[in-house]
């Protein structure tokens, strides 16, 4: 009878300290069932929230057609909707349906930086002259769009000229060298360092798409050095100098300029006997950054800089099928360039790819040669227009006259032209217009207003737009005392429809107690819309009005598309008004700053309150551990007290 009073007497023990024991271990267990039910609502949340609108990089599908209804928040950059007219100019489907695509040629791109996260990017190593700074980081953008206008693979949306050849990264821009207005520069010596390296490399081809102003005798014994190893060294002539840029401007250096894709000069070419060709480099669709303040995965870019990577494209697949490099292949293609006018501004001509077989080849023709006229013109009578004898001097910066023809109506009498012409929109149902012959109105790089009174868009047509590209006229809508300037280097040829009103479209933060001014501009082109441009634009408010509290109060701003936020933007005052300068189609006006800074920190608190799902996984699995441990300790203290229980009970027994 004691020994069962002994017993119970144990087994109560046993069941208070599994009593005891239980509760935190049950509570460890429920909280765990607790938080993985929570954590599953989190992950949808969240996967919810950031859901993306429109396809992303990883994703290279064609969203034209899911996107035609979001008028105002469509980003077209995205994409595949601009043919790569740059590619047909040079004959380059040619070249590869010949068989060359730059393989066994290596080529180094001296740049900005390099993003090789890209989808369509195809490089085969880099290095950085920058101990702190490494060649995959492009802070700017520009390399990675060099870069991709030779090797972006084939087949991606902006395919490269010759996408089998080896493409070698060199950084010579540092990322702290940026001024205020987001302009990158480096220095002589970086250059150098890039060009050595380069060399080492002992690559075929150097790309360079930037220069200096003035000679640079190192700068000029690397490149000699480059030069007598067999490497052909390529150079972007520059942009809106008064001289071509230096390395372009040595001997041993292939200076490139820019043609659009009628093959107008850009209108920031430099005039030079030192330009020895022109490629395409104006509105040039290609590889982004995610950083970009215009547009990610793909951009639109123009300059010399873009022209430079297309001779290097060709020069690749050259090499491939003459099996020589160096000045053998300059040459070529010195004899196979199509004369499209003045040396000064297109040097011996246009590149481009001459297959053997000559049925194959490009039919294109000089400017100056062209003697058809579109259907819809063809009772107009055409003249050529008269150049000037100042472009003939080298020494005189020009922004050139175009080589393309003219209505004779339009130069007939040049003393009845004015440099600045206003007149009022034809008003339409939705869409205004002009007077068929107003621009002959206007003297070249003259300047035409439009009074839009009610309407909100004006159509331009291709013959319109056409006279303002080559003839250098800029733009101004008008609304009340509001003005929006847009210069012709942001027009690629065809019709166009501007867009300005008063308001923001649906999706900005309008904060109308708290702004001023708020207009939306936007240029509709090929039926897309860019979200940036190559040319500032500017849109000035007269003085009257903001009232002097406005004005300390307020700051100019514009709508961020991609950040979804208003971010300041560049003002001044001129000729008493007040104007805010801009590359992007967006909504733009002046903001509390205050109210700014707070959106902010409201956007940036919201982010903290989505609960990453690397985080919730961890907590997860740490919940996790700590219950199984809890487990096993309370097993093995179960085990023992039974162990001892048994033990002395065995004992008593004896």
């Amino acid at each position: 009878m004691n020994r069962k009073k002994s017993f119970l007497h144990r087994l109560i023990i046993i069941t208070i300290l599994c009593t005891l024991l239980l509760p935190p271990f049950s509570n460890i267990v429920l909280t765990f069932h607790s938080f993985q039910t929570k954590q599953i609502e989190w992950l949808n949340a969240y996967q919810e929230k950031t859901r993306p609108l429109l396809v992303q990089a990883q994703e290279p599908t064609d969203i034209s057609h899911e996107a035609e209804g979001m008028e105002e928040e469509f980003t077209p950059n995205t994409s595949n909707l601009h043919p790569q007219w740059n590619h047909n100019m040079m004959n380059i489907a040619q070249a590869w349906a010949d068989g060359y695509t730059g393989a066994g040629v290596s080529i180094a791109v001296l740049d900005t930086g390099f993003f090789i996260q890209h989808p369509d990017s195809s490089m085969s190593g880099g290095y950085s002259v920058f101990a702190d700074d490494p060649w995959s980081n492009d802070h700017s953008g520009h390399g990675t769009h060099i870069a991709g206008i030779i090797s972006a693979q084939r087949g991606s949306t902006y395919q490269g000229i010759a996408p089998d050849a080896e493409v070698f990264g060199i950084k010579i821009y540092h990322e702290d060298d940026v001024n205020e207005d987001g302009d990158v520069s480096t220095d002589v010596k970086s250059v150098i360092k890039g060009i050595q390296y380069a060399i080492d490399l002992d690559v075929d081809i150097i790309v360079i798409s930037s220069g200096l102003s003035q000679n640079d005798a190192e700068l000029y014994e690397i490149i000699k050095t480059a030069h007598d190893q067999g490497i052909m060294i390529i150079a972007a002539s520059g942009n809106g100098k008064s001289s071509v840029n230096y390395p372009a401007h040595y001997d041993e250096v292939i200076a490139v300029t820019a043609v659009d894709e009628e093959l107008n000069p850009a209108l920031d070419i430099i005039y030079g006997k030192e330009n020895e060709f022109s490629a395409p480099g104006v509105n040039i669709g290609g590889l982004s950054i995610p950083d970009s303040s215009y547009s990610y995965p793909y951009i639109f870019m123009s300059g010399s800089s873009q022209a430079a990577p297309h001779a290097a494209g060709l020069a690749a697949i050259l090499m491939q099928k003459y099996g020589t490099r160096g000045e053998e292949i300059r040459k070529i293609m010195q004899n196979q360039a199509l004369d499209i006018g003045d040396p000064g501004l297109f040097g011996h001509g246009l590149l481009q790819y001459v297959s053997d077989e000559e049925e194959k080849n490009n039919e294109l023709a000089p400017p100056e040669e062209e003697t058809e006229t579109p259907e819809e013109e063809v009772e107009e009578e055409t003249a050529i227009p008269e150049e000037s004898n100042e472009q003939n001097d080298p020494e005189e910066v020009k922004k050139p006259s175009s080589s393309r023809e003219a209505d004779t109506e339009e130069t007939e009498d040049r003393n009845d032209l004015v440099e600045f012409y206003q007149t009022d929109i034809i008003s339409g149902e939705n869409l205004g217009t002009l007077e068929r012959d107003i621009l002959a109105l206007v003297e070249d790089k003259g300047t035409l207003q439009i009074n839009m009174g009610e309407m909100q868009a004006l159509f331009l047509t291709e013959n319109q737009l056409s006279q303002i590209r080559n003839r250098n006229i800029s733009v101004i809508l008008a609304k009340e005392d509001v003005l929006w300037t847009i210069p012709p280097a942001n027009f690629v040829p065809g019709e166009a429809i501007l867009r300005f009103y008063e308001g923001a479209p649906i999706g900005v933060e309008r904060h109308q107690d708290s702004s001023k001014g708020i207009y939306t501009i936007s240029i509709y082109q090929k039926g897309t819309r860019h979200d940036s441009y190559p040319s500032l634009m500017k849109v000035s408010y007269d003085a009257e009005h903001f009232n002097m509290d406005e004005l300390l109060s307020l700051r100019p701003c514009y709508w961020d598309k991609k950040e979804r936020k208003w971010l300041h933007a560049h003002s001044e005052i001129e000729n008493g008004r007040f104007v805010l300068e801009t590359k992007h189609t967006t909504a733009v006006g002046f903001l509390d700053p205050e109210l700014v800074a707070v959106n902010t920190k409201d956007n940036s608190t919201q982010k903290d309150e989505n609960i990453p799902e690397e985080e919730i996984k961890e907590e997860t699995k740490q919940t996790m551990y700590k219950g199984i441990i809890a487990g096993v300790v309370l097993f093995v203290l179960l085990l023992l007290g039974i162990g001892l229980f048994i033990r002395k009970n065995n004992k008593k027994r004896e």
